[in-house]
């Protein structure tokens, strides 16, 4: 079987390989693989290290301390290569029980060795043809304009093809359609982008909080515009400038005097407010008596799906 033939012919290649499981084979190709790479690693940091060395030896006028650090960069020669393989096995191993779990959520019946002898058999084949295709990119990019343009379409079939023979091997270690192997493949980017947008969106749309005298403050996207504090009243204009429409539920108002005295105040709204619209929001609370206080605002909303979101802020006024 020649040496690409997982990579020109990944299916019918697969299908008979994984008849032939191996996975002492495939924890020798990851261990080498991560190897190497731990050894180019403790290459380059040996040489920044006697660099180093030499550098502050000169400053310091302390020639030991080249050996020292010359030392340790040639000490992690020996162990990058260790530490390399080892984390090579621990982060495919982990890896490849992801994959195989979300394939058996979509009916995979394969097994974990499958998955991960698979994509073993798949590394260095794969490697090699992504060195071979880099080496054609740099030629043709000595054409002008048009190496250019074909080392560009080149270099974008060459990432959509490892895409394919990646979702071929989830396809055949989980018997499962390609589709289905695609969505495994990209399910665990498109939760991370899911997570990621959610966490933005809550930034924008629950902003923090801020302070500013007579509520002429702005905390995220939701703006105070106008207050008047009074003995048993407290009114605000408020603008959604969020860009979006939300529903208040709720407004909630506490403060502690000048005096020490402490008040509470909630007010049900239940309303819709719509995007860059002006809202006055007029709250009843018990008498404030005489002094100057600091009102800390809660607003308690909804957005689409997002329920139980708060903004908050505070005002400073005298009654």
């Amino acid at each position: 079987m020649s040496f690409f033939d997982i990579v020109l012919r990944p299916q019918e290649t697969m299908v008979e390989d994984v008849k032939h499981v191996n996975m002492q084979e495939a924890n020798r190709t990851i261990g080498i693989y991560g190897g190497i790479i731990g050894l180019l690693f403790g290459i380059i940091f040996s040489v920044f290290s006697i660099i180093f060395g030499a550098v502050a030896a000169g400053m310091l006028q302390n020639i030991p301390v080249v050996g020292v650090i010359a030392g340790l960069g040639l000490l992690s020669i020996l162990i990058m290569p260790i530490l390399g393989a080892i984390f090579a096995l621990v982060f495919t191993h982990v890896g490849m029980h992801i994959v195989h779990f979300l394939a058996k959520l979509l009916g995979g019946t394969g097994t974990f060795q499958n998955n991960y002898y698979l994509w073993s058999r798949l590394l260095w084949p794969a490697i090699a043809g992504n060195i071979i295709i880099n080496i054609v990119i740099f030629i043709l990019n000595i054409i002008p304009i048009l190496g250019l343009v074909i080392g560009s379409l080149l270099s974008f079939f060459w990432y959509f093809y490892n895409i394919y023979l990646t979702t071929v091997v989830i396809s055949v270690a989980n018997n499962i359609s390609r589709l289905r192997a695609l969505v495994v493949l990209l399910l665990p980017g498109i939760i991370i982008v899911t997570l990621l947008a959610s966490t933005a969106l809550l930034i924008l749309v629950n902003p923090s909080t801020v302070q500013g005298d007579q509520c002429d403050s702005k905390f995220g996207q939701f703006v105070i515009t106008q207050s008047n504090i009074s003995d048993k009243m407290s009114q605000f204009v408020l603008v959604n400038q969020t860009g979006q429409s939300v529903t208040f539920n709720s407004v909630e108002i506490s403060g502690v005097s000048s005096a020490g005295k402490p008040f509470s105040a909630n007010t049900n709204l239940s309303d819709k407010f719509n995007a860059n619209e002006t809202k006055t929001v007029t709250v009843s609370h018990p008498s404030l008596g005489v002094g100057t206080y600091t009102l800390l605002y809660k607003f308690n909303y909804d957005w689409g799906n997002l329920t139980g979101l708060t903004a908050s802020g505070s005002c400073r006024g005298t009654n």
